[in-house]
């Protein structure tokens, strides 16, 4: 095992091991021109040293009397950093991660978050699921527990992990991870499920993420920036209107930053409404169908997680704004297994390779946003995420037949996965939204939710809370997005069916959905 603390071609020496390695483990380690301190340096790296190698399981070499510090101090450097590598970014961490009474975190509120925390306490391995900070959902899962913190911060997670010796971590959203959780839990010898920060830029920077697909010939639509309001208003002026118009912001927007208009008019209202925030990008329109692919990836190596197509639009016709999402269906009913190896082979492993040429570190899900065009059958990357889909998740979590666990933790561990298993039945994902839901910042939120008893002996059916809060006992709207309800039945279509009686059971003000989610829509035929 290859340790990372030092990468200086001469030997450092014992004080800059000690100021490195302290600084591991959260020790301040004094100056050299604080003698009396100094001094002291040795009986405080002893107690790091061993502190270390405790947490991480390694047997302490016993010497006459047992006394550790008669072992030679560059020897005790050696362990305490073979110690540490064992649980870096790029090591293994098989040792840390038992094969039962797992203790594993989850972090998120979402309802991807609660598909995560309900399929991984289904777990025979897992002991216990904290989630940071959950909702009235994942409160309700058997082996759960939300953690309330006085601030959800990576330091703060970090502390509440180390404390309670959890054994890895699974990251729902995109925003903990854009703000270093991954980095902050590793640092700490807790194995993370998600990409450091290094290996965010995927979804951060659209334009990183196309200059990437198009240095390795992957094909992308293509692109020109646009960093202020002139630009935008030069490429609307050389755009073939009424042909759809393509703008996305640059940087993180939630699923929301890309635009398909028809008409300059709304052109530059989207570009006044995230110009603000960044850069955006005038995109070439592809017409296709749209589809979600999602690969385990480490180390330069992946592996198939699951598929699913994402309704974006606001209304049923696949009309209105572009959201977080409206809802799924999985498996994505166009996709065969032709297909899924073309793009496994031509899209998502030339990707790995790309960022593992380019020496970006990349451990977690990766999720392709991908398009195929309707008059070559050619396949398109629109956006890569680097966590999985809100609602794609769901409606894949439902039909997934095999432990999530021993997949996770095989992956951490750097070794080979066992296969998943998919049930073949369809699941579709409606999503209960509050109106007015991607159109104004002005909800009508705080509302309480009614109906949700009657849905508890639905078969193949679960609920799973998007934006759910507890106010006084009642549960109450509180997001856009409110609740997300997933069928599982022989075909798509009756899963649906299911679905939308299952949501006019639910009342809450402002109640709104899909009718269409996992029903071909007129341009797919």
């Amino acid at each position: 095992m290859t340790a990372t603390f030092f990468s200086c071609s001469r030997r450092p020496s014992a004080w800059t091991i000690s100021r490195r390695i302290g600084a591991f483990e959260g020790v301040s380690v004094p100056s050299r021109s604080n003698t009396t301190s100094f001094l002291s340096l040795n009986a405080g790296f002893n107690f790091i040293c061993i502190k270390r190698l405790r947490a991480f399981s390694i047997p302490i070499v016993p010497t006459p009397g047992n006394k550790w510090h008669a072992l030679p101090f560059s020897y005790r450097i050696r362990l305490a950093t073979l110690g540490a590598a064992a649980h870096s970014h790029e090591g293994g961490a098989s040792h840390m991660i038992p094969d039962k009474d797992l203790r594993i975190a989850v972090i998120g509120n979402d309802g991807r978050t609660h598909a995560l925390v309900w399929k991984i306490a289904q777990s025979p391995l897992v002991a216990d699921v904290a989630v940071f900070p959950g909702n009235p959902g994942t409160a309700e899962e058997p082996k759960v527990r939300n953690v309330e913190l006085p601030n959800q911060k990576p330091t703060a997670i970090g502390d509440w992990c180390q404390t309670n010796r959890v054994h890895f971590a699974v990251v729902g959203p995109e925003a903990p991870l854009y703000a270093g959780l991954a980095d902050e839990l590793e640092s700490r010898g807790i194995p993370v499920f998600g990409p450091r920060i290094e290996g965010t830029v995927i979804e951060k920077s659209k334009s990183f993420c196309k200059d990437l697909l198009i240095r390795h010939n992957i094909p992308t639509p293509r692109y020109a920036p646009c960093g202020d309001m002139e630009s935008v208003r030069r490429r609307i002026m050389r755009h073939d209107w009424p042909a759809p118009m393509v703008l996305a912001a640059d940087g993180p927007a939630a699923g929301k930053g890309v635009g398909i208009v028809t008409a300059p008019a709304d052109a530059l209202a989207h570009a006044e409404r995230w110009l603000p925030q960044g850069p955006m990008l005038d995109v070439e329109f592809i017409d296709g169908h749209e589809l979600s692919m999602f690969y385990a990836v480490r180390n330069g190596r992946l592996w198939p997680f699951g598929n699913a197509r994402d309704y974006k639009r606001r209304y049923s016709g696949d009309i209105g704004p572009n959201t977080g999402s409206m809802g799924s269906d999985s498996p994505a009913q166009f996709l065969d297994a032709r297909l899924e190896r073309e793009i496994f082979e031509t899209i998502a492993k030339p990707t790995v390779a790309a960022l593992a040429e380019e020496k970006i570190a990349y451990t977690g899900t990766m999720f392709f946003g991908l398009t195929r065009r309707k008059s070559d059958g050619k396949v398109f990357v629109l956006e890569i995420n680097c966590r999985t889909g809100d609602s794609e998740t769901q409606a894949m979590l439902m039909r997934l037949r095999s432990d999530i666990v021993p997949f996770m933790a095989a992956i951490l561990r750097d070794e080979e996965p066992p296969a998943l298993l998919w049930d073949p039945r369809p699941a579709v994902c409606i999503t209960l939204v509050v109106k007015g839901y991607a159109e104004t910042e002005r909800l009508p939120l705080g509302n309480p939710i009614f109906g949700l008893e009657r849905l508890r002996d639905i078969p193949d059916f679960k609920v799973f809370h998007a934006g759910t809060a507890r106010q006084r006992g009642r549960l109450v709207t509180a997001r856009g997005r409110v609740l997300n309800l997933v069928a599982k039945r022989r075909t798509a279509h009756e899963a649906n069916i299911v679905a939308h009686n299952a949501a006019n059971e639910v009342q809450f003000r402002g109640r709104e959905w899909r009718y269409d989610i996992g029903i071909p829509l007129r341009s797919d035929r």
